[in-house]
């Protein structure tokens, strides 16, 4: 991977496209330094006042809904509101999904309309 970045931005530089060189760098060491990252174990705990995940607490009153996704992988998404809104992802592991969707119903609307988000679904597919 290294040689062929520095072949192609040497080639660019050479025909004068040094943008395109500093693309490739850069593209080059973003994928050194992500492919160094290992993946690392979440502890996600739910309760009857919401939900802990890797230590950040999300109550039940600061969500909106939650739909669960991904048929291998499967997670759960809390739709947060408020000032600083978004959603916070659960993985669930080996935990039973309908004991989960019937423990989240009793607190939240559940979104049977949304999925898996498309960024994950690409993620999964490149294995990355």
């Amino acid at each position: 991977m290294g040689s062929v970045a520095v072949v192609l931005s040497a080639l660019m530089i050479w025909l004068g496209v040094s943008t395109g060189a500093l693309v490739v760098v850069a593209a080059a060491i973003t994928l050194v330094v992500t492919a160094n990252i290992h993946p690392r174990k979440i502890h996600c705990e739910l309760y009857n006042e919401g939900a802990v995940a890797d230590g950040k607490t999300y109550n039940f009153e600061q969500c909106k809904s939650f739909w669960i996704a991904g048929d291998s992988l499967p997670k759960a998404h809390l739709e947060i509101v408020g000032r600083f809104s978004g959603e916070a992802v659960l993985p669930l592991g080996d935990l039973d999904i309908g004991e989960v969707r019937a423990f989240l119903k009793k607190h939240l609307p559940e979104d049977e309309g949304r999925g898996e988000d498309i960024v994950d679904r690409i993620n999964r597919i490149i294995r990355f």
